[in-house]
């Protein structure tokens, strides 16, 4: 997670960095490559999440952010156009940055020519989400890079560090979880991993029945089975199985050295053996073997129950910035 410290005297100085080109990304493989250098990479700036986007009539730009010749940026933006002319812009928890701790005048020059290339007259509003942490220094770099912020407090979520070794991980956890997943353990509950068309129905139906049974709204099928179909092996289900049938299932999404905890669900049954448990941990074992190096818990919600409930993994808790808008 970017989480940059900006004094006045580091942004009255960022005149001085390099500057900023933009260079559009068509290749998904250049795009894959890039992604997979980023350290802390966000599910929303994943090139299948903006395929999936289409669904909603947004169109997805990619673009490479260069200074000196090196590729110090990415982002993912995505685009409502009306008869070909763009009237709004989007960008997500991005733009993303290849440095694990960029320097600050780096950071404001890639927001300032983002700004340029998508927050001007004639070139429609521009809406973005940063991925950095909500401090007040972040804020007065935003302000200073040109933007309105809307809302100072953005997503908020946590993330699990999967570069430990399992039993620091385990260990780690709430002991209230820790008990459920030996409980777990003494029952047959058997786990099935993949993303086979059936396997990935039957999650899609899953979710729909949650949406209607506990009225919120959510992503749809259609959303899903895009996002699915674009991410090929990255996309996931972990299904737990008791007394011959599913009893829980959850979908996780690997984008680079990341991956999201998307939707789920527990039936009955399956929180009657704490299902959940299991199929989480379950989902943390799998994607450290595919060399994930953070899972993201996809958004906590302090007044909810299943927050309490990803609380149990002891987890990072981020907030991000709000929305920032430019438009002159």
């Amino acid at each position: 997670m970017t989480d940059i410290t900006v004094s006045p005297a580091r942004i009255a100085a960022s005149s001085q960095s390099e500057p900023i080109t933009v260079r559009p990304i068509a290749s998904l493989a250049d795009w894959q490559r890039l992604m997979a250098g980023v350290p802390a990479p966000h599910l929303t700036q994943a090139h299948a999440y903006g395929e999936a986007r289409r669904t909603n009539g947004w169109t997805p730009t990619r673009v490479a952010f260069e200074a000196g010749g090196r590729t110090v940026a990415i982002a993912q933006i995505l685009e409502k156009r009306i008869a070909g002319m763009r009237l709004l812009s989007r960008v997500s928890r991005g733009p993303l940055f290849l440095d694990a701790a960029p320097p600050s005048e780096t950071i404001l020059a890639i927001y300032r020519a983002l700004k340029r290339g998508w927050g001007r007259i004639g070139k429609g509003a521009l809406v973005v989400a940063p991925s950095l942490e909500s401090t007040p220094e972040n804020l007065a770099l935003m302000r200073a890079a040109g933007f309105r912020i809307h809302g100072e407090a953005g997503w908020v979520s946590a993330q699990v560090d999967l570069t430990r070794p399992e039993d620091e991980i385990i260990g780690s956890f709430q002991p209230n979880f820790r008990n459920k997943l030996r409980k777990c353990d003494k029952l047959d509950i058997s786990l099935r991993v993949g993303n086979e068309p059936e396997l990935v129905e039957w999650m899609i139906a899953r979710h729909e029945e949650n949406k209607r049974d506990k009225e919120f709204s959510a992503v749809d099928d259609r959303f899903l089975r895009v996002l699915r179909d674009a991410s090929g092996n990255d996309f996931t289900i972990l299904q737990a199985i008791h007394d011959g049938r599913p009893v829980a299932g959850i979908s996780v999404i690997r984008y680079g050295l990341g991956a999201e905890y998307f939707v789920a669900w527990f039936g009955p049954d399956g929180r009657a053996i704490n299902a959940g448990n299991y199929l989480l941990w379950q989902a943390i074992r799998y994607m450290k073997s595919q060399g994930v190096a953070t899972l993201d818990l996809g958004g906590l919600d302090p007044n909810t129950g299943y927050s309490t409930f990803k609380r149990g993994l002891r987890p990072r808790e981020y907030t991000l910035i709000g929305e920032c808008i430019a438009f002159l």
